[in-house]
This record gives structure tokens, C-alpha cells and sequence, in this order.
């Protein structure tokens, strides 16, 4: 990669991840209730700040945002216990298992009843009608 193609990379690099938090401050205000989700590893666990980490993250969140919201964290049934909080709004629910993180998608491999049953608990109130035209639809 030349340097022109790293600064053109860069760019949309910054251009992406300016739009993620122009989305995040946008929901994070509208007055809508917030679901934030935070998958949790087993890495995760075995560092001794776990619990710190994850009570930062909250603290953060609520400095930020005005909407109510809840923090859910799903952890494999293995170390589900080690996740748990006692606080209302740190929600814990576990899958059986996760994908390998080069093969997320499957249905072969992972608990897609897991996360089916805790994405039906925690449905929108409305779903979104999809707008969005991908690059293959624009193409006539």
C-alpha cells in the first residue's frame, strides 16, 4: 500500500468512525429507552478489572446519556456466574457457546438458539423498516 492509498484508507477510516459516534451520541439522547450489549469473553474474565472495567463502562454511559437504558452482558454458560452484577440496569444472560471469532456468522457452530431466545427478551418495542441501498441494488 502506497502512502496515497494509506491516507485515502485512513480517511474513511475516520469518515466511519466519525458516523458511529455522531449514531451513538444521536440515540444516546433521543429519550428512547437503550439497550447497549457487550459480549463478554473469557480473556475477559481472567483479567483481574473485570468488574472495574465493566462498572466504568456503565458510569460512562450514564454520564453521557440522557435516555434511560441497560447494559447486557452475554457470557458462555461456562463463567456466566462470574458476570453477574448487582445492579438492575447490568443485565447478564449467556449462550452456550460462541462462534470462533474467524466463522461469527455460522448457524453451524454457535448457539443460534441462545441468542435467538435473548434477542426475542430484548426486541425493539418497533423495528426499524430497513432503508439503507446496498452498492449490488443501486446496479441496474
Amino acid at each position: 500500500m502506497n502512502e496515497e492509498e494509506f491516507e485515502e484508507e485512513k480517511s474513511e477510516l475516520r469518515s466511519r468512525i466519525a458516523y458511529l459516534k455522531d449514531k451513538f451520541f444521536k440515540y444516546s439522547t433521543n429519550g428512547k429507552s437503550t439497550l447497549y450489549i457487550r459480549k463478554v469473553t473469557k480473556e475477559d474474565i481472567e483479567d483481574l478489572e473485570f468488574q472495574e472495567k465493566i462498572l466504568y463502562l456503565y458510569n460512562k454511559l450514564q454520564s453521557v446519556c440522557t435516555n434511560d437504558f441497560k447494559l447486557l452482558l452475554i457470557a458462555e454458560k461456562d463463567f456466566y456466574e462470574k458476570v453477574l452484577f448487582e445492579n438492575e440496569n447490568i443485565i447478564t444472560r449467556y449462550v452456550m457457546k460462541y462462534n470462533p471469532n474467524d466463522d461469527v456468522t455460522s448457524r453451524k457452530l454457535g448457539d443460534t438458539w441462545g441468542w435467538r431466545i435473548i434477542f426475542t427478551e430484548f426486541q425493539p418495542a418497533v423495528k426499524k423498516k430497513q432503508t439503507k441501498k446496498f452498492k449490488f441494488e443501486e446496479c441496474n
